[in-house]
């Protein structure tokens, strides 16, 4: 049963892609081919392939699109399972969305849950896939994507997150950043410690077992945020302060020059998983 599922979905990707691409050809090529001068346009801090480190891409490729090397744009047995999960619920619930269909999504379409839009995006990725090296994608989704706390691109979010540029980064912050796509706001370290450590534990576990690294790092990277975070915490916190003062006071402060005083706890140190 599965395996004429496995058929038919594939049947109807081809099909669908074929006409989509055949009636958009000029527009799609133009748009893919500008894609990587553009992303760069966007970025004050965009960083070529060669500047990130084989941790955090490995890490990325773990946890969010395993076999990113040997797909062309998108992986039939994801879709395949996500289409089964999508029936049986009887709406989209599940995408099987690859490293460049995302990239595709993201840059290209909207987050609307329909089949019309997963196939448009489809078409996009095979092209993306025909225009790009691997390492050319994986560098345009790096720099593109969203890590939460308003940034985009891993050198922003390690900027943000870790005070360091990207090429200082450890392994345990390369599998936490990794970690931050999914939901940048669920594993925002900053006000999500416990939840961050648990989701770069889940990372680490994806990079075993694809192979990237062995147990002997693997139990040595299962430690705490280091002390950069500690700072990023306080300057989350005055941030809030200051937006807080800004919505209850600001007639009081608008009107006299008044101080606030506040009681600010220091984070909790969650011990690693």
């Amino acid at each position: 049963m599965k395996r004429k599922i496995f058929f038919l979905v594939l049947v109807m990707i081809s099909f669908t892609c074929f006409k989509i691409y055949g009636s958009t050809e000029n527009c799609i090529d133009n748009n893919v081919k500008n894609l990587k001068k553009n992303i760069i346009s966007s970025r004050d801090d965009y960083v070529t392939i060669d500047k990130i480190p084989e941790d955090l891409k490995n890490a990325i490729v773990s946890i969010e699109d395993k076999n990113f090397y040997k797909h062309l744009g998108f992986d039939p047995m994801a879709i395949s399972r996500a289409f089964i999960n999508n029936i049986k619920a009887g709406t989209i619930v599940e995408g099987g969305s690859t490293i460049t269909q995302q990239l595709a999504k993201n840059a290209f379409l909207t987050n609307e849950r329909t089949y019309s839009r997963k196939l448009k995006e489809l078409a996009l990725s095979i092209q993306l896939e025909l225009t790009y090296s691997k390492e050319g994608i994986l560098e345009m989704y790096l720099n593109y994507i969203y890590f939460g706390e308003d940034t985009f691109g891993v050198q922003s979010a390690s900027k943000k997150y870790f005070n360091k540029d990207i090429w200082d980064l450890t392994l345990e912050e390369s599998a936490l950043l990794a970690g931050l796509p999914q939901s940048p706001s669920t594993y925002n370290p900053i006000v999500n410690k416990e939840k961050a450590l648990w989701k770069r534990d889940i990372v680490l576990d994806a990079m075993l077992k694809n192979g990237f690294i062995d147990s002997c790092p693997l139990k040595n990277s299962r430690e705490p945020l280091n002390d950069s975070l500690e700072s990023n915490n306080v300057n989350y916190s005055n941030k809030r302060i200051v937006s807080n003062s800004s919505r209850y006071l600001s007639p009081l402060l608008v009107s006299t020059s008044k101080s606030v005083t506040t009681i600010l706890f220091p984070p909790i140190s969650f011990p690693s998983l």
